[in-house]
Order: structure tokens, then C-alpha cells, then sequence
């Protein structure tokens, strides 16, 4: 499916050099302490949702996309990951869902909830389960539907596994064979993947302990998606965003996303993988501006 053409009816944003300014800072919701990131701008607000062991910092490019053509935009770190507090005893998911939601309050009607993979979950089970009105959903790769055999092996195996049966590897060495690992899971072409966001989901690892906490929950939160992936209800827009060559949730289960959700619209993106917004921000954006234009304009359900 070809790229929407640029929408022009959004207003500046401050720029430095010409580079759109993100602002970071501490935020808090249902008891969770964290960071976001944010571009000033017009439109509907978006709340932007990283992925399993990603950060906010995932969304950069793609922020730095939308504030260039005047939209506002706000990324955060999901309880658990980044810089954001971890998660307490029991089940991920709804401690994350009330995270989202109580944002999603603040954060006032017609907000898009923008998420990828873990996140693109998160945003349609907590829209699902709102009041409040949402100018739609945009779900990049959603878990839960289409899962590999990576995912299924991580599911029982444990992603942090391999890792630590590595006897001692400096830190500076495991950073570096972590964002190697990650930029090749998530993207159809790894030479495109941005480079900023890669380190930033890197620095998480510091040591073996950040590897056994984060990726260690790996097979916990993989039965929890998908024991919640199939019984999603939405009375909002709902935008899937799909990459051909991803190797994480595959194309394919985007015919199970349509048959949860029949009314949803689907848009393939030949060549990328499982983190689009990594390799093609550009588009992605454009595809975001689209989706806000087109549900703006439709009738209220």
C-alpha cells in the first residue's frame, strides 16, 4: 500500500537547528513512577506505547517526524522498562493497562493511542476497556497475534537464557551484544535501524542482573498476551500497521487481528520488520497523520 501523502494543516513546533525539540520528564500513574518524551504541536494528542524490553526512546524518530509537521506527540516508559519503575509481584499486564489508562484520562478525548507490539496490546485492551472517547487506536505489530517459533522458543527456553550461560562477558560487550541481537529481531533490514534508540534500548543492560530481570520476564508476559489477545471488543477507529519481513509476531496474524476486530484497517509495509518506527519513521509518521486526519473527520460511532 503506498504512503498517504504529507497532511498540512498542523502547526509548528520549536525547533533547534532545525531539529524538533523533545522534552523529557517525570510523569506518574497508578503508583508508577516514569519518564516521557514529548513534541508541542496541534491535532489530537497521541500516547505513544514502546514494546517488550524497548523504552519511549523507540518512538524518536518517529517524534521527531510528527513535530516537523506540527503534531504533538507523547512517548513513555511502560512500568517494567526504561526508566520507569518495575513492575510489582503478579501478573504484567493489568499493572501496565492501569498505567496507560490513568495517562489516558490526563491526557483528554480524542487522544490516538499509538503502540507497537507489548504496546500495541496494551493500547487496544486499555481502549477496550475505557470510557472515555478515543480518537482511535494504531497497533505496529501487535503481540498476541501471528507469534514465531523466536517467540514460542522464549516462551519456554527464556530469552535471557543464552545470554547468561555465557560465563563472564564485560559490560561494555554485553551492551553491545544486545543491541546487535535487537536491532536484527526488529527490523527487516538492520542497517536502516536508527541508531540513537538501538543504545537506548542497549543501556538497559548494563549488567547480568538487567538481562535476568528484563528479559527474564520474557515467558511470564508471553502467557499472559496470549491468554488476552483474543478477546478484544472496540467501539474506536483501529489502525494495524504490519511489517512483511517481521520475524517476531508474522504477517500472518494479521488475518487473526481482522477476525477479532472486523472493522479494522490494515496497512502492510513491504521489507520492514517487527519495529517499523525504527526503520522507516517517515512513513510511519505519515501513516499515524493519515489515521488522525480520516478519524477526525468521520462521524462519531
Amino acid at each position: 500500500m503506498a504512503m498517504p501523502s504529507m497532511l498540512h494543516d498542523h502547526r509548528p513546533c520549536a525547533v533547534v537547528r532545525g531539529t524538533p525539540v523533545i522534552t523529557e520528564r517525570r510523569v506518574r500513574a497508578n503508583g508508577f513512577r516514569s519518564r516521557s518524551l514529548s513534541v508541542d504541536g496541534g491535532g489530537p494528542p497521541m500516547l505513544m506505547l514502546h514494546g517488550f524490553s524497548d523504552t519511549a526512546d523507540t518512538w524518536r524518530p518517529v517524534m521527531r517526524e510528527l513535530a516537523a509537521r506540527g503534531q504533538q506527540a507523547t512517548a513513555v516508559d511502560m512500568p517494567g522498562y526504561g526508566r520507569a519503575d518495575r513492575t510489582r509481584p503478579g501478573a504484567m499486564l493489568p499493572q501496565i493497562e492501569g498505567f496507560v489508562a490513568e495517562l489516558l484520562e490526563r491526557s483528554g478525548p480524542d487522544t490516538i493511542l499509538v503502540g507497537n507490539s507489548l504496546g500495541a496490546l496494551a493500547s487496544l485492551r486499555t481502549a477496550a476497556a475505557v470510557t472515555s472517547e478515543l480518537g482511535g487506536v494504531v497497533a505496529i505489530s501487535p503481540a498476541g497475534f501471528g507469534h514465531s517459533r523466536l517467540i514460542r522458543y522464549a516462551e519456554h527456553a527464556g530469552l535471557a537464557t543464552n545470554l547468561l550461560r555465557v560465563p563472564f562477558v564485560p559490560n561494555r560487550l554485553m551492551e553491545a551484544m544486545v543491541g546487535k541481537a535487537f536491532a536484527r529481531m526488529a527490523c527487516g533490514n538492520h542497517a536502516l535501524a536508527d541508531a540513537e534508540a538501538v543504545k537506548a534500548y542497549a543501556e538497559q543492560f548494563r549488567q547480568r542482573a538487567d538481562v535476568r530481570r528484563i528479559l527474564g520476564a520474557g515467558p511470564a508476559i508471553i502467557r499472559e498476551i496470549k491468554a488476552a489477545a483474543d478477546t478484544l471488543t472496540l467501539d474506536c477507529p483501529v489502525l494495524a500497521i504490519w511489517g512483511s519481513r517481521d520475524r517476531l509476531t508474522l504477517v500472518g496474524g494479521s488475518e487473526e487481528l481482522m477476525d477479532t476486530l472486523p472493522d479494522s484497517e490494515l496497512v502492510v509495509l513491504p521489507g520492514f520488520g517487527h519495529c517499523p518506527q525504527l526503520e522507516v519513521p517517515d512513513g510511519v509518521a505519515e501513516l499515524l497523520l493519515n489515521f488522525s486526519s480520516r478519524t477526525a473527520a468521520a462521524p462519531a460511532r
